[in-house]
Order: structure tokens, then sequence, then C-alpha cells
């Protein structure tokens, strides 16, 4: 199961879906969509503390 956390002034939420299911998955698309062009930053953890800034082409 994935996770998108999202954080802001309020504290943070996070949705839950799986990747293998093609409706859980649209979805969580047009929220990182959604939330990218209000200006918010994404980003893959990595190994470790390492991050990654993520962007859908």
């Amino acid at each position: 199961m994935a996770t998108q956390i999202v954080l802001d002034h309020a504290g943070d939420s996070r949705h839950f879906f799986e990747q293998t299911d093609p409706k859980g998955l649209a979805e969580a698309e047009r929220r990182f969509k959604r939330l990218t062009d209000q200006g918010f930053t994404a980003a893959t953890r990595k190994a470790g503390s390492e991050l990654e800034v993520t962007r859908i082409v």
C-alpha cells in the first residue's frame, strides 16, 4: 500500500491507495496534480533520510 502525505499549515493528512488499483491510482494522481498546481512541493523519501523532488511529466 502506498501513502501520500500532505503537509500544510494545519498539520498533515495521509491518503492510502493500492498502486495496482486503477481507480485508487487515478485518484492519487489527480490529488498530486491538484496539489502541485497549487504550489505544493512533492518529494519521495529514499533510503535513510534522503529526499528526492518528484514531478509528473
